[in-house]
């Protein structure tokens, strides 16, 4: 990823066109209050939502992407409003307080599993 702060239009963008499992450089750009293009893929819809904090374009098509990136680069307003959506989705929805809580509450589940399996075929 690759962000250029003292262009006229600071915009995020991505080198691929094709799927990418990798979803936290749209974290960090979400974070940075970034408008995001990205594909319509999973992970990458975990993080926008399409009009709202950006938007999904599909796989390996250039026109889409281009009106995209049109769209945000012609309208300042635009871009301040998907960014500030995006910051405030990751702090609502990836903060550390909630991972952590939601990897805890699966390793917790995974234990009572396993407990319980071990119940129910003594060695």
């Amino acid at each position: 990823m690759q962000i250029d702060f003292s262009a006229p239009t600071p915009l995020a963008y991505f080198r691929s066109l094709v799927q990418s499992d990798d979803h936290f450089p749209l974290l960090e750009a979400a974070a940075s209050g970034l408008p995001i293009v990205t594909t319509n893929t999973v992970g990458c819809q975990d993080v926008v939502e399409n009009g709202v904090n950006g938007f999904l374009v599909p796989v390996k098509t250039v026109a889409p992407l281009a009106a995209a990136l049109e769209a945000l680069i012609s309208d300042p307003e635009l871009r301040r409003t998907m960014g500030k959506r995006g910051r405030l989705l990751v702090e609502k929805e990836f903060s550390s307080e909630r991972v952590i809580k939601e990897t805890l509450a699966v390793y917790s589940q995974m234990l009572q599993v396993s407990m319980l399996a071990g119940q129910a075929h003594p060695t």
